[in-house]
Order: C-alpha cells, then sequence, then structure tokens
C-alpha cells in the first residue's frame, strides 16, 4: 500500500513539473509584448517558426519512410529471390 501512495506521488510529482515545462525552443512569449502591432508581429512570427518545423519535421519524417521503404524492399529481395536470380546462382 505504501508502495501504491509513493509512486502515485511521485508521477504526481512528474506531471506537475511536465505540465510547467510547455516552453518551445525559438516561441517568444507574446503576452508580454505591449501594442497590437508588436502582438501581432510577435504571433506572426511564432506561426512562422511554427510553420517551418512542422515542414522540416514532415521532410524528415518521409525521408525516414523512402529509406526505410528501400529496405524493406532490399530484405524482401534478400529473403525471396527472384527465379532470374536463382538460374544465376
Amino acid at each position: 500500500m505504501v508502495r501504491i501512495a509513493v509512486l502515485s506521488l511521485s508521477l504526481i510529482v512528474i506531471g506537475v513539473d511536465a505540465g510547467w515545462a510547455q516552453d518551445i525552443a525559438g516561441i517568444e512569449d507574446c503576452t508580454k509584448t505591449s501594442g497590437l502591432d508588436k502582438r501581432t508581429g510577435c504571433l506572426q512570427s511564432n506561426v512562422n517558426f511554427l510553420q517551418r518545423l512542422v515542414t522540416k519535421n514532415a521532410l524528415d519524417a518521409g525521408h525516414k519512410l523512402e529509406v526505410s521503404a528501400a529496405e524493406i524492399i532490399a530484405l524482401k529481395r534478400r529473403r525471396h529471390p527472384s527465379t532470374k536470380d536463382r538460374g544465376a546462382a
């Protein structure tokens, strides 16, 4: 019973700590900016940053997918050589 209480308490502490750590490197805090024009510019800067980040991550994921697909094809060929390859061996 004590183990469950300690585990629960530690998970709560970790959860609270993770809840405070919501900062993203490269994102500005626009709530402290005064003036509508400055705040709008700040928000637009954040949107642009996030758009570039999403695009970069999508390209990286696509590249990894292509590499994985090529590796799967190579492994299938090695495991099940075609009849053409069997005659040459």
